[in-house]
């Protein structure tokens, strides 16, 4: 598989409170994996409700993302982090 080449290192998602995601949260999840790896040939993405996630590869291999690793969850009165979030 490619997964050596996956780059996981794209921004977290913010999610208000310990809801499930909503389908824009999770899209959101998408693009930022997209995003970080435009060419390595990822066929679906699927985000659950608790934001783990299952990439896959045109190859037939999956990755699995647990939800720390696609959304960064924070209660309301913490300090804002503002990634892009001023829009």
């Amino acid at each position: 598989g490619k997964d050596k080449n996956f780059d996981g290192n794209f921004d977290k998602v913010p999610v208000k409170g310990d809801g499930d995601l909503t389908d824009e949260q999770k899209q959101a999840v998408k693009e930022n994996i997209t995003k970080s790896n435009p060419d390595k040939g990822i066929t679906n993405i699927e985000v659950k409700g608790d934001g783990s996630t299952t990439v896959t590869f045109e190859d037939g291999t999956t990755k699995d993302l647990t939800p720390d690793q696609t959304i960064k969850r924070y209660e309301l009165g913490d300090p804002l982090f503002n990634e892009g979030e001023d829009k």
